[in-house]
């Protein structure tokens, strides 16, 4: 899995240290032997210096623009606080007052294309939170800037922009995307509540969209999950979060770690509780499924990792990993799939009474499929395939199935997820 955000901020922090440095000439290809550990603020005493930072995970792929203003900048395509759903919470829980207006001012200058943005008496761990906070919660800016530079003098910072597209390209992608996430939710079913509305656009998105492994720019945002229909797991997770806000739905990003490579998937607000909600993973080898759909914190770590979190206040910023913004306790799971589905398994006991309960519930065919999870309180997984758990869970599974009359089934599912599907052959 790939994401932009690693490579962002282990760059940033790395080369504003270096900056800071009292010779002032260090370079970012040849770091001294003993590295910096973490970005700090420049003492009133250090000199002025300039550094350019260049941070992506795929910058081969990126174009910079040519300094071509002249086409009208996308200022209809609103953004920012005051239309965002995460608005309560990202005021209330992510930015200062002083950070919000630095956001605003970010989100401001991203919408108007413009390329370079002066933050006088500026902290640069104020600037580079707000800037975090703006790349993660305005889904619909597809050429947030992919890679900028950031002047430092004593007075404050130059931050200079470099955006993925042309002007031009925006303005066509731009319509290109509105119609796409018009006609997803021109379809959406009038009366749905929340977890519907949800499951719903979760299962467009999954069914339309397939992973981009050539890892092209658009495959990073939310344009190449529903424009091309190709994505990573970033473009999964910042689609995802743009329908459900266009449908008034609170919707994080998370940062973390799957099998020891970046990765990216979301948290929801339904019915005003907190979910982890992983797309990409629910489209694995497409093979389509719910096993990540509203879990638990304890849930989702059951093979995935949190980055750390940072709050407001941060005075200095890490190199050595992504971070997040404070993200919301997920501990209920009213909302879960499994619990709406009555699907889930409490105990380890309770996998064939479960399991016996859905072959009841109705005459399956060959394709039909049966999908159950475990929850927080069962301490089985999903097993790797040729194990010897493995083994000892397809006999059970087995001889319920084979109980109930049906002689052939397939397992599939995630090693270590807390969910798995069932085909009847």
């Amino acid at each position: 899995m790939h994401n932009r955000i690693a490579a962002l901020f282990l760059c940033i922090g790395m080369l504003l240290c270096l900056c800071a440095c009292n010779d002032g000439h260090a370079s970012p290809e040849t770091p001294s032997s003993t590295p910096p550990t973490a970005h700090t603020e420049p003492s009133d005493s250090t000199a002025d210096s300039g550094v350019v930072i260049q941070p992506s995970s795929s910058a081969n792929d990126l174009q910079n623009p040519q300094g071509n203003t002249s086409a009208t900048a996308p200022t209809d395509r609103h953004s920012g606080v005051q239309q965002n759903p995460d608005t309560q919470y990202l005021v209330g829980h992510i930015l200062t007052n002083r950070q919000l207006q630095i956001y605003n001012r970010i989100v401001a200058a991203v919408q108007n294309y413009e390329q370079e943005i002066d933050f006088p008496n500026c902290k640069s761990t104020d600037l580079l939170y707000a800037f975090s906070a703006a790349n993660k919660y305005n889904p619909d800016l597809f050429w947030f800037p992919t890679q900028y530079s950031m002047n430092w003098r004593r007075t404050g910072y130059t931050l200079t922009l470099y955006y993925p597209y042309s002007i031009e390209q925006i303005a066509w992608m731009s319509d290109k995307l509105q119609n796409a996430v018009n006609d997803l939710l021109t379809d959406l079913p009038s009366g749905l509540d929340a977890y519907a509305t949800e499951l719903y656009l979760h299962d467009r998105l999954v069914a339309a969209t397939e992973y981009d492994f050539n890892y092209r720019t658009n495959a990073f945002n939310a344009y190449g999950a529903l424009v091309d229909g190709s994505a990573v797991c970033e473009g999964y997770a910042r689609a995802m979060q743009l329908l459900l806000h266009k449908s008034g739905l609170e919707c994080l990003l998370v940062n973390g770690t799957l099998d020891d490579e970046g990765h990216m998937w979301n948290i929801v607000k339904i019915d005003g509780q907190w979910y982890h909600l992983d797309p990409t993973l629910n489209d694995s080898d497409n093979r389509r499924s719910h096993a990540y759909f509203n879990l638990t914190d304890l849930a989702i770590s059951a093979d995935h990792t949190i980055d750390r979190q940072l709050s407001s206040n941060v005075n200095e910023i890490p190199l050595d990993l992504d971070f997040n913004l404070p993200i919301p306790v997920c501990g209920e799971i009213a909302a879960c799939y499994f619990v709406k589905t009555n699907s889930m398994i409490f105990t380890d006991e309770h996998l064939e009474s479960v399991l016996q309960t859905k072959l009841n519930q109705k005459q399956y065919t060959a394709g039909d499929i049966i999908e159950l999870g475990f929850a927080d309180t069962c301490s089985l997984s999903y097993p790797a395939a040729g194990s010897p758990a493995f083994t000892a869970f397809e006999n059970r599974i087995s001889n319920v199935v084979f109980a109930a009359g049906y002689y052939k089934f397939y397992l599939t599912g995630i090693p270590g997820s807390k969910g798995f599907s069932i085909r009847i052959g």
